[in-house]
C-alpha cells in the first residue's frame, strides 16, 4: 500500500513569516514546496500539498487545519532567520536543520539534513520542541513530522547557496521521502553509490593563498575544503 504523505509551506494567509533582501519565507517556502512532487515516486508515495493560500498554523489554532492523523509522514516547510542579519553574508553558512517533537524519532529529519550537507551546505541543528503547534498536533495524531528549516534567508551566503541549487535541494528532500516514507530501496537508483568524487582546483605552497582562493570559490557558490597533502 502506497504511504501518504503531507507537504506544508510554512506562514502565509497575511502572514510573511522571516524577510529580507532575499525575499519573504511564506513565498520561499511555497516555492520549494511546488518543486518537491515531481521528484516523489508515485508508485510508493501519495503526496498531497497543504493549500498554499493558507497558513497551516492558523488553521490548526482554529481547529480546522488538516487531519493530521490521516498521513503517514508530514513535512512542513520552513526558512529561517538569524538574531543578528547577515544578508550580504561573510563567506560561511549557517546552515540547515529543523525541528522535531522531543522524544520523537529523528531517522527521516536526520537523513534529509544529511543529503543537503552531501550537496555542499552545512547543519545547523536538529532541535527538538514541544512548543511548535502543527508538531505537537501530528505527535498527538502519532504521525512523523519534521519542520525543515531549509536555510537561512538573512544569510547571504546561506541564500546564494540555495538559490544556486534549489532543484537539487527539492530533489534530494523527496528521494529521502521516496526512501525512508515510501520504502524505496537505494538500489533503485543505480546512478548513486557510497562514494563521493571531488574535482581538485588549485594546489598551493603557502596556507594563505589556499584560503584566499577557497573564499573566492565560495563566494561563486561551490563548496570546497582544504586538504594538505605533503608535497612530492
Amino acid at each position: 500500500m502506497k504511504k501518504k504523505i503531507l507537504l506544508i509551506a510554512g506562514h502565509g494567509e497575511g502572514d510573511p513569516g522571516a524577510v529580507s533582501k532575499w525575499g519573504q519565507e511564506a513565498d520561499l517556502a511555497r516555492d520549494l514546496l511546488k518543486r518537491i512532487p515531481k521528484y516523489l515516486n508515485v508508485s510508493v508515495l501519495n503526496a498531497e500539498l497543504y493549500d498554499t493560500a493558507k497558513d497551516c498554523y492558523q488553521q490548526t489554532k482554529k481547529g480546522t487545519g488538516p487531519d493530521y492523523g490521516a498521513y503517514d509522514f508530514i513535512l512542513e516547510i520552513h526558512f529561517n532567520a538569524k538574531q543578528k542579519k547577515d544578508e550580504e553574508g561573510d563567506g560561511s553558512f549557517t546552515g540547515t536543520g529543523g525541528y522535531v517533537q522531543k522524544g520523537a524519532d529523528t531517522e527521516i529529519a536526520q537523513a534529509m539534513i544529511q543529503e543537503l550537507v552531501a550537496l555542499g551546505f552545512q547543519k545547523w541543528c536538529l532541535c527538538t520542541t514541544e512548543e511548535l503547534c502543527n508538531c505537537n498536533a501530528a505527535w498527538r495524531a502519532k504521525t512523523p513530522y519534521f519542520l525543515l528549516e531549509t536555510a537561512f534567508l538573512d544569510d547571504g551566503d546561506d541564500m546564494r547557496f540555495y538559490s544556486r541549487h534549489k532543484e537539487k535541494i527539492a530533489k534530494a528532500i523527496a528521494e529521502v521521502l521516496n526512501e525512508k516514507v515510501g520504502g524505496e530501496r537505494q538500489q533503485d537508483h543505480p546512478e548513486r553509490g557510497d562514494h563521493i568524487y571531488r574535482v581538485q582546483c588549485g594546489a598551493f605552497l603557502r596556507r594563505e593563498n589556499a584560503e584566499a582562493f577557497k573564499k573566492q570559490l565560495e563566494e561563486a557558490g561551490f563548496p570546497t575544503v582544504i586538504v594538505v597533502a605533503k608535497s612530492q
